[in-house]
């Protein structure tokens, strides 16, 4: 049974549902991304990853690194998900480019380099304290390597905190949260998709190298497949308000949608 929200849902962000949420989050995710890889790339979860890049700790752990593995030609993609294509973002450049324009190499234990890493933000992220400044340091790292980044925020509350500078957002507003690509070649601008109570969570594209097309990730369907697999619904008391805060237009449609909901299941 599917969350009865048509994207992300609100009730999620409460401290006892979230953590089993985003842990299985990253595990479905790879299972969406890697039959859509060429044979040169591997997705691999939690991995302890040494970086060489000017002021770094030495490693850090990301959420998932998609990695190339050296000496191996380039396949062509491959995609099971039909002809399904990537929602259109919305593109926002910076004045000046980040710094560390050079290249620089990222490699795991084994020597194979990181191409990208997806973070799915946790509200530790996004509040004062050691795990925002961690993180905003690997932030940081991670462009200073250039290593594409996608930032997957599907919290509300909580700091600004995905790399794209706040007053960058002017124009995608109001939104719930928002999802965030920087693309190593194009180091000065972001890719933005909006996260919207009323529309369906977006189907992104995952940057390889430059040489290589995208995969695509659906996170509505990761969404869907993770509240399915928990039974989310069979704990979350729809009839009550979410502990997250919502705006006050977010309020009103949420108690309106709830409501016009029950009422069409109770004709059924």
């Amino acid at each position: 049974m599917p969350s009865p929200f048509p994207g992300m849902d609100p009730y999620l962000e409460c401290p006892e549902y979230w953590q089993d949420f985003h842990q299985s989050f990253l595990p479905v995710a790879r299972v969406y991304i890697q039959p859509q890889l060429p044979e040169q790339y591997r997705v691999r979860i939690d991995e302890r990853l040494v970086i060489d890049a000017p002021e770094s700790s030495g490693f850090f752990y990301p959420d998932l690194a998609v990695l190339q593995r050296n000496d191996w030609g380039v396949a062509e993609p491959v995609s099971t998900f039909g002809t399904a294509e990537v929602d259109s973002p919305a593109v926002v450049s910076l004045l000046t480019e980040p710094r560390g324009e050079a290249y620089v190499e990222i490699i795991d234990r084994k020597g194979e380099r990181v191409v990208t890493v997806v973070e799915v933000l946790s509200p530790s992220n996004k509040r004062p304290g050691d795990g925002r400044n961690q993180y905003l340091e690997k932030q940081k790292i991670l462009q200073e390597a250039r290593t594409n980044l996608v930032e997957i925020d599907l919290l509300t509350e909580g700091l600004h905190t995905v790399a794209v500078p706040r007053n960058r957002l002017g124009r995608l507003t109001p939104f719930y949260s928002v999802v965030s690509i920087w693309r190593a070649e194009k180091a000065h601008q972001f890719e933005l998709y909006p996260v919207r109570l009323q529309r369906r969570l977006p189907r992104i594209g995952i940057p390889l190298l430059p040489e290589d097309k995208d995969v695509i990730l659906d996170i509505q369907s990761v969404f869907t497949q993770c509240y399915d697999n928990a039974a989310y619904w069979k704990d979350i008391d729809y009839t009550q308000a979410p502990l997250v805060e919502l705006t006050p237009e977010n309020e009103l449609w949420r108690q309106r949608f709830l409501s016009e909901t029950s009422q069409r299941s109770g004709d059924n």
